[in-house]
């Protein structure tokens, strides 16, 4: 048993609340889901206990270690699920074949156990695409038992229930939040380059190779790319950088350094090749600083960047219109600075972790006094 979590061992009374995510490890935090959980961990912690459910597997590595430490994190947190104090489960998932049969037998031994449960999608392909067979059958029983579901913007949550059916009285949209700095990015010199970055796994899906032929495409220009990030495909990009002077790999970097390190850049690329964005944390932070990001229509980011309002849209797999979107902003300083000054208002109006943190603390409240608790799976 978790003693931190007994309301007796608590100098105040806390709401425990279970919460599902990848390692928080600084070292190795690539992941968007990791960096929501840190956020709210810092924001709530005065009242709120959290104790991390481990989920997922190490970025890079042999495969058969990889699937290993997967199957360990899930028997592990089975165990944690089934066995800790704590008065609700805030499973953080993907709409993805995979993560849904992981999570379910977490979810499972919550409510087993009587626990409250929020389901938390962080986009997906069956965000925009209906799931058939077992895994339909799998996501249906999620939500059953489930509480309350947790969108990332009122978007998304409007695709999903045009092929799944959610209740009403479930269903809520909460956006991502982060800390927004209170300055902005560093405009860069006249004679600077064009400063271009991509964070996130390095893996394909991504659309890391459509930024490798962007840097080979634009150079000799004025413009640079820096490559953050790990993953299976993390040597290709190392040696790529090796040879091409507009390009460099950063590597991974905490989170609380990447105002830091943003603040350094003007255009974030996001190039995604599937639709498993939700609402990417990298691109809320880039916002809260002015940059300008260039992404796939996935999940929420048409909802984030608008219609050429606070950046560009560019198609799937598609390294034309990448490369014409980063030689329109780099053509036109007025335009970037522009579209940079309505992505920060634009993120202090939605994303503050003041008072989207709150809206989470509302929930763990009503679950954790009872006013939603159904006691039975539905």
């Amino acid at each position: 048993m978790n003693a931190n979590c007994d309301p007796r061992s608590l100098k105040e009374k806390k709401i425990c609340v279970l919460i599902s995510a990848p390692s928080l490890a600084s070292s190795v935090n690539v992941s968007g889901i990791s960096a929501v959980v840190s956020e709210l961990k810092q924001a709530l912690g005065d009242e709120v206990h959290y104790t991390h459910l481990v989920l997922g597997a190490p970025q890079t590595g042999k495969w058969y270690l990889r699937k290993l430490a997967s199957l360990l994190n899930i028997l592990k947190g089975m165990l944690k699920a089934i066995t800790e104090k704590y008065d609700i489960l805030h499973s953080n998932t993907a709409l993805m074949t995979r993560s849904i049969y992981r999570d379910l037998p977490f979810v499972l031994a919550a409510r087993i156990s009587g626990k409250a449960v929020i389901l938390h999608f962080h986009g997906g392909l069956f965000l925009e695409t209906k799931p058939t067979g077992l895994v339909r059958v799998a996501l249906k029983f999620l939500i059953g038992m489930s509480e309350k579901i947790v969108f990332l913007s009122q978007t998304e949550l409007e695709l999903f229930t045009q092929h799944t059916f959610v209740p009403s009285r479930k269903s809520i949209s909460i956006y991502n939040s982060v800390r927004i700095p209170k300055e902005a990015r560093t405009p860069a010199a006249d004679d600077d380059s064009l400063r271009v970055l991509f964070a996130g796994r390095l893996v394909s899906e991504k659309g890391v190779d459509l930024v490798l032929k962007a840097a080979n495409r634009c150079y000799p220009a004025s413009v640079h790319f820096t490559i953050y990030g790990d993953g299976p495909i993390k040597r290709e990009i190392e040696t790529e950088a090796s040879v091409n002077r507009a390009l460099t790999f950063g590597g991974v970097f905490a989170h609380a350094d990447w105002p830091e390190i943003l603040k350094n850049y003007d255009i974030l690329v996001l190039p995604s090749k599937v639709p498993f964005e939700g609402m990417p944390m990298i691109v809320l932070e880039a916002m809260s600083l002015g940059l300008v990001p260039i992404a796939t229509p996935y999940g929420s980011i048409p909802e984030l960047l608008g219609r050429r309002e606070r950046g560009l849209l560019i198609a799937p797999n598609d390294v034309e219109m990448l490369v014409a979107a980063i030689s329109e902003l780099a053509s036109s300083p007025e335009t970037l600075a522009t579209m940079g000054n309505r992505s920060r208002i634009f993120a202090k109006e939605k994303f503050d972790s003041s008072v989207t943190s709150r809206a989470f603390l509302s929930l763990y409240n009503d679950l954790s006094s009872g006013k939603n608790l159904r006691g039975n799976v539905e």
